[in-house]
């Protein structure tokens, strides 16, 4: 008996040896010590030396997995970015595959409204990571609400354009986007002129409404400003508002000139091209007889001015009536059969 109670004794003191012999266990007691202790840039400076003194030891083994954990720990414990940034790159030095701390970052880029880089982090960055579907997928939702958000005004822009090739742009850049698929609309519609026609009749009546109100506007206030340089500045700027609708509605006319026919369109085309260019000839009329000569007298130009702007005012209900029966022979040309059947 006594030989089996030494022989448990000494068995009992080389165990407790061989433990206070362990460097690598007690580098691992003192980092999770540390841990606890809310001390986590310490720990991780003890797992540094831990793994690098003891590399193939069975300590070293748990060191990425725990240094990764305890990071991203402390990165979600703060708010500030500049803070939570180098845990995060910290924790993918750890494990590189570790897309928790990869989404993380991008999250952090979205947080900072840098759109295009958020979507490069997704895209690219997470490339060979372990992803977390749900991190991610939230992520993935929030950027494009964002990115919605951030090009709403541009794809209204592009949409209300009516130019074919913003059209164009707008499908190219913002494929999914509501706007596109009006836009595709519009792009099918120039397969036909008269399937086209009430994109240029609103465009003429649009612009007589814009004419009667906030053009008009702008006429009454220059007429009744009373300090002579201030309503020589805004006579002249008249002119130019009225050169550049015209050079708009000119091109518009163009459009129809170029403008894909369907079999019997031809006359619409011109009863249409013809209602925008009287349009536009109106507009560069007032243009040029608002242009003033460097050398011109102030008072003769403004009488004169005055007075052209008084009868383009009286002249647009007279202009209005002929461009509205031009849209309407324009809409017939497109439905003669429709048309006869009415008179019939």
């Amino acid at each position: 008996m006594r030989v089996a109670s030494s022989a448990s004794r000494l068995l009992l003191v080389c165990a407790l040896l061989t433990a206070s012999c362990s460097p690598d266990q007690d580098l691992l007691s003192d980092a999770k010590r540390q841990q606890d202790q809310g001390e986590t840039d310490a720990a991780i400076a003890t797992l540094e030396v831990l793994k690098t003194k003891h590399p193939e030891s069975d300590a070293a083994k748990q060191v990425p997995e725990l240094a990764e954990r305890w990071l991203l720990e402390a990165a979600d414990a703060s708010r500030d970015p500049h803070v939570k940034r180098p845990r995060l790159q910290a924790a993918l030095v750890w494990n590189p595959s570790s897309g928790r701390a990869q989404l993380r970052l991008c999250q952090l880029l979205l947080d900072e409204e840098k759109l295009q880089d958020t979507e490069r982090c997704l895209d690219e960055d997470m490339r060979g990571k372990q992803s977390d579907e749900s991190l991610e997928k939230s992520i993935r939702t929030a950027l494009e609400k964002a990115q919605d958000a951030a090009t709403l005004g541009e794809r209204e822009r592009l949409a209300k354009s009516d130019r074919p090739q913003h059209w164009k742009a707008l499908i190219e850049r913002f494929p999914r986007s509501a706007q596109a698929k009006e836009a595709q609309q519009k792009l099918k519609r120039l397969e036909s002129l008269c399937e086209d026609l009430p994109r240029f009749a609103d465009a003429a009546r649009g612009e007589f409404k814009r004419q009667k109100t906030d053009f008009k506007r702008d006429i009454d206030r220059t007429l009744q400003e009373r300090v002579e340089s201030l309503r020589v500045d805004q006579l002249e700027g008249l002119g130019r508002a009225a050169a550049s609708r015209a050079s708009e509605l000119k091109e518009l006319a163009g459009q129809i000139a170029d403008h894909r026919l369907k079999d019997g369109e031809k006359p619409a085309q011109q009863l249409l091209r013809k209602a925008l260019l009287l349009q536009s000839d109106s507009l560069a009329d007032l243009a040029a007889a608002l242009e003033r000569d460097a050398i011109e007298n102030l008072d003769a130009y403004q009488k004169g001015a005055e007075g052209v702007l008084e009868r383009w005012l009286k002249g647009i209900d007279k202009e209005a009536k002929s461009v509205e029966k031009l849209l309407a022979e324009a809409k017939t040309a497109c439905n003669p059969e429709e048309t006869r059947g009415k008179e019939e």
